[in-house]
C-alpha cells in the first residue's frame, strides 16, 4: 500500500507491502530501525539485546514495533530495555506500525519504528 503523507520532515514510510517497506525513495526488504532524523538502518530484531540497546540510545519518546505480516504476541521480557529506560512502546503488525509511525511523525513526535520485514 502507498501512503499519502501530511507535511512532515525527515524520514517517512512511503509504501509498505508484504516483505518490503519503502522509506522516502529507498526500498527495504530486511528488518529496519527508523527515526525521523536518521537514515534507516538494518535492525537485528526483537530477540537481539544489542538491537534494543540501539533503540534506547536513540532516546525516542515512543517505539512502534512491527512484528511482520500479522501481529505477534511477544513476551514482556523482550522489552526490558525499553521499560528500564521508561520508553513507551506499542506492538502491532508491520503495516499498522508503518501507518502509526507516519501519524506520530506528522504530529512532530520523537518516535522510532522497529520493523520485522
Amino acid at each position: 500500500m502507498k501512503f499519502n503523507l501530511a507535511q512532515s520532515d525527515g524520514y517517512a514510510i512511503t509504501a509498505a507491502a508484504p516483505g518490503k517497506v519503502r522509506v522516502n525513495a529507498e526500498e527495504w526488504t530486511q528488518s529496519l530501525l527508523l527515526l525521523p532524523d536518521a537514515p534507516p538502518r538494518a535492525w537485528a530484531g526483537v530477540g537481539d539485546a544489542q538491537a534494543w540497546a540501539d533503540v534506547v540510545a536513540a532516546a525516542p519518546s515512543v517505539v512502534v514495533i512491527g512484528t511482520g505480516e500479522s501481529h505477534a504476541m511477544l513476551h514482556p521480557s523482550t522489552f526490558r530495555a525499553l521499560i528500564d529506560a521508561r520508553i513507551g512502546y506499542e506492538v502491532m503488525s508491520t503495516a499498522a506500525a508503518c501507518r502509526t509511525y507516519n501519524v506520530l511523525l506528522s504530529e512532530g513526535r520523537r518516535v522510532a519504528v522497529a520493523l520485522v520485514i
